[in-house]
């Protein structure tokens, strides 16, 4: 049974939208609408569980590895205050310029040693105090340090110890980003 359009009266079909000969949109019926309604939800329910069913369930924790003990985490990190310290043993008392040896303890040993942490601890809480911890396990014995050698602290030693503990948390951020893409490639890995 054909309906008329009310703007030119040509004949439409019943549950058309529009009409084909002048294009004035009609207000659907609430047949029409809960038809739509039905095949859109059918439509989304038909991709969301394609999508799910493609995509491989991965649990947060699948792949996950490493120390996992705060107090490893601590210990570890002392070690690292250590090598950041003994940094100061390659230093030539009442210079200026610091030796070469002692900045590449400072800002590559300690910092790899950091990345090594990072990558095989397993948080259970948040890495934010972690990188706020591997920060001044380097920045605190360097600036103290200096403090207690030359008598009085000063901006240079407050500017390097910045740079030393900054170069720590940069150590701990790549050793976090290693920890993430392996544990991510483990959770891919197919169970024997």
């Amino acid at each position: 049974m054909a309906n008329a359009c009310p703007s030119c009266g040509a004949k439409v079909s019943p549950g058309a939208e529009l009409c084909n000969y002048c294009g004035t949109w009609f207000a659907p019926s609430p047949d029409a609408e809960a038809g739509v309604e039905a095949r859109v939800e059918a439509g989304v329910e038909a991709r969301v569980e394609a999508r799910v069913e493609a995509r491989p369930s991965i649990s947060p924790d699948a792949g996950e590895f490493g120390v996992e003990r705060h107090a490893a985490l601590g210990a570890l990190l002392s070690i690292g205050a250590l090598i950041s310290a003994g940094g100061w043993l390659l230093e030539r008392p009442g210079t200026f310029w610091s030796r070469d040896a002692a900045i590449a303890v400072w800002c590559g040993a300690a910092p790899l040693w950091t990345l090594v942490i990072a990558s095989v601890w397993r948080p259970r809480s948040t890495r934010a105090l972690a990188l706020l911890a591997s920060f001044f396990a380097a920045a605190v014995p360097f600036v103290a340090i200096a403090a207690i050698r030359k008598l009085r602290l000063n901006d240079d030693a407050l500017g390097l110890g910045a740079a030393v503990g900054g170069a720590n948390a940069l150590g701990f951020l790549l050793g976090w980003g290693l920890h993430e893409w392996i544990r991510r490639a483990r959770a891919r890995l197919p169970e024997a």
